[in-house]
């Protein structure tokens, strides 16, 4: 929100973009855009948001569990970058012995 998004979206409907469109393009679209048009508040748009981001979140990584080999990183933990370096480090000496 901070960086321009409703800016963006106000600038894609006043240039004739579909709301129809803006609905199915993704998320932020579909609820800013909404917010916009006076269907929903600002406050409703960004819990919307909130809520189905969390949603689309928790989905993909219960996909992602189904493969073994996939390693999640949290990048908000402190110390990921190291975790991470290593994994690959391991993976890539590993592979090339």
């Amino acid at each position: 929100m901070d960086h321009g998004l409703i800016e963006e979206v106000g600038g894609l409907i006043k240039n004739g973009i579909s709301l129809k469109w803006l609905d199915n393009l993704g998320l932020e679209y579909r609820w800013i855009s909404r917010y916009l048009t006076g269907k929903i508040t600002k406050l409703e748009a960004i819990e919307r948001l909130k809520g189905d981001v969390h949603d689309f979140i928790r989905r993909q990584k219960t996909w992602f569990n189904k493969f073994k080999d996939i390693k999640i990183f949290d990048i908000s933990s402190p110390g990921y970058s190291q975790k991470l370096e290593k994994t690959v480090a391991d993976w890539y000496h590993t592979v090339n012995e």
